[in-house]
This record gives structure tokens, C-alpha cells and sequence, in this order.
């Protein structure tokens, strides 16, 4: 007889909102990729590439948009999503300047 993985560990799928709901902490990938973005930024800053301070600020608004989306509070949403577009703009901005 298989043992399935709801057999061994007492998994159980249910169809409830915790299924459905926003994980609220960050994955190690994605931990790893703020933290190279901040130093592209720091590289930016320093050697004043436009594009790249452009595109690094781009990665960090976007993933920090989850945050402010997803609080509780009322205004949470409209912000996060204005940061995302924002971000969306930024991205644009570094492929026009780069290849200007």
C-alpha cells in the first residue's frame, strides 16, 4: 500500500480562506533579491547611472507594493497599487534612458 502525502504528515486539504489567503512573510528568494537590488542601487548611486538607480528602485517599489496592499488598513490597497504602477513607470523609464 502507497502512503500518500496527506498520510503521513496528517495533511489535509480544506477549501477554507486560509487556502486562499497572501502569504505575509517573504521567501528566501525573494529576501535575496531585495538585498541585491539594494546594493545595484548603492552601485547606481555611486557610479550615477540613471538606469540602473532607475531600475533597482523599480524592483524594490514592486516588492514592497505587497506590503501596503495587503495591511488592513483603508488606504493600504489604493497605495499599494499606486506604488505598483509607479514602479511599472520606473521600469519603462530605465529601458527608454538605457537605449536612448
Amino acid at each position: 500500500m502507497a502512503l500518500r502525502h496527506k498520510d503521513i504528515d496528517g495533511y489535509e486539504e480544506e477549501e477554507s480562506s486560509e487556502v486562499h489567503s497572501v502569504r505575509s512573510t517573504l521567501t528566501r528568494g525573494e529576501m535575496t533579491g531585495i538585498i541585491l537590488a539594494a546594493a545595484v542601487l548603492l552601485y547606481g548611486v555611486i557610479a550615477a547611472d540613471v538606469p540602473v538607480v532607475f531600475l533597482a528602485v523599480s524592483f524594490l517599489g514592486f516588492m514592497s507594493c505587497r506590503f501596503f496592499t495587503y495591511n488592513g488598513r483603508p488606504w493600504g490597497r489604493f497605495v499599494g497599487n499606486v506604488l505598483q504602477w509607479f514602479s511599472l513607470v520606473l521600469l519603462a523609464g530605465a529601458f527608454i534612458l538605457l537605449f536612448k
